[in-house]
């Protein structure tokens, strides 16, 4: 029986299993692309991570991970990935203010590469919410949901859980939408948020981050050539030393955390209920067209949009 968790671009996955001798490299020589990937593993950086799960008669899992070419010094581009983290410490967060994730968020600017937002046409009432965020950015990688969510966190706050949970290296230090530069991304706008009836329930003045969150890397350049903004090319390695990082370690290790939530030690577990861990893996799941709010045409949101693995 297997299970895929697809999102966000690249993918962790775990499936049971049983009585088989598993091989990577005879999955990756099974088929022609593969077969050139796996023959070129350092020009495509090629990480994989494969997590067996086993469970006893009381239905308590039991791990075993299989890696191939796994080093989390070699360097690729976390990309959208940062929206699981974000997404699990947002709700995290409502849950200790004491909002519900549906509760309307209205976001302020402060600076002039911020965003002023206090409508949401994919939602059912129109207005904004933690909810319709992660939403969105599960079902299509949206990235201007991202940027709400990066900014309701704030990133002292948003570090120091990452840190608690055993994340240290890991590093959110930029939103994907807008025109932020340097530590222009680490200030963040004011939020508000209110219930149906539009009366206040939690005010968040804008934040600054104290401590200056350095790449765990160093400097890092990739590749030999890129495209700038402008669009035209470069020949030399892109830089992505002032760019987000995620080991491959990390995120599949919160997505089995948020999996099993309920198995690990009290004090390692996240902070949700479990309606929100359905909801989060529900919407992991979901291709775009089996949304009903928001809801998205298949024409142009097909099966694999952003999940360039499948």
């Amino acid at each position: 029986m297997a299970k895929f968790f697809l999102f966000f671009g690249l993918f962790c996955f775990s499936f049971v299993v049983s009585g088989q001798t598993f091989s990577f490299d005879s999955i990756l020589n099974k088929k022609p692309i593969l077969k050139t990937v796996n023959a070129n593993v350092d020009v495509f950086r090629l990480q994989i991570i494969y997590t067996q799960i086993t469970r006893d008669s009381n239905g308590k899992p039991t791990f075993k991970n299989y890696t191939y070419k796994l080093d989390s010094t070699n360097y690729f581009y976390c990309a959208s990935l940062v929206k699981l983290p974000c997404s699990i410490l947002a709700l995290e967060k409502v849950n200790v203010l004491k909002i519900d994730k549906d509760a309307y968020m209205f976001t302020d600017s402060s600076n002039a590469c911020q965003h002023s937002v206090k409508r949401d046409v994919t939602s059912l009432s129109g207005y904004p919410s933690v909810a319709q965020y992660i939403k969105r950015m599960f079902l299509i990688s949206d990235n201007f949901s991202f940027g709400r969510i990066y900014e309701f966190l704030g990133v002292d706050y948003l570090h120091n859980r990452l840190a608690s949970l055993g994340y240290e290296n890991m590093r959110i230090v930029h939103r994907f939408d807008g025109g932020c530069k340097e530590t222009e991304h680490t200030t963040t706008n004011p939020i508000s948020f209110f219930d149906t009836n539009f009366k206040l329930i939690y005010l968040q003045k804008p934040q600054i981050s104290l401590k200056q969150y350095n790449h765990p890397l160093g400097i890092v350049k990739v590749g030999k050539a890129h495209m700038n903004a402008q669009n035209k090319k470069i020949n030399e390695p892109k830089d992505f030393t002032q760019m987000n990082y995620i080991s491959l370690q990390n995120i599949h290790s919160m997505l089995q955390r948020l999996v099993f939530n309920d198995f690990y030690p009290a004090e390692n577990q996240y902070c949700i209920t479990k309606d929100d861990q359905q909801f989060l893996l529900n919407y992991l799941t979901l291709y775009p067209r089996e949304s009903t709010n928001p809801t998205y045409a298949s024409s142009q949101y097909y099966d694999s949009y952003k999940k360039y693995f499948i």
